[in-house]
């Protein structure tokens, strides 16, 4: 179906269904990452030395410094700004 032309007939069904479902044509895929993710990347791509230390002294976040750095990442990201067709990988070193 990925490599297929635009005149292949899918049949879409809904997830549980086994009804007959409605055959198209041109399906297009998306890859879409979780909400979760996407923030998630967009925080760490837009977070300064002074964020991580003021995380690891242990401070208190406040509504206000949260939103603050919400704000930061929804509009200051290099990545991501889409959602879709970007799927951001984490990796945990372990030794």
């Amino acid at each position: 179906i990925l490599n297929a032309d635009k005149d292949t007939e899918v049949k879409l069904m809904a997830p549980g269904s086994d009804g007959e479902g409605e055959t198209t044509k041109g399906v297009e895929y998306r890859l879409v990452p979780d909400t979760r993710d996407l923030m998630g990347a967009r925080m760490l791509l837009t977070m300064d030395p002074s964020d991580g230390e003021k995380l690891k002294a242990g401070g208190s976040l406040t509504p206000e410094d949260a939103q603050a750095a919400i704000k930061k990442a929804m509009t200051e990201s290099p990545k991501f700004k889409e959602t879709y067709n970007e799927i951001p990988v984490f990796m945990i070193a372990q030794m």
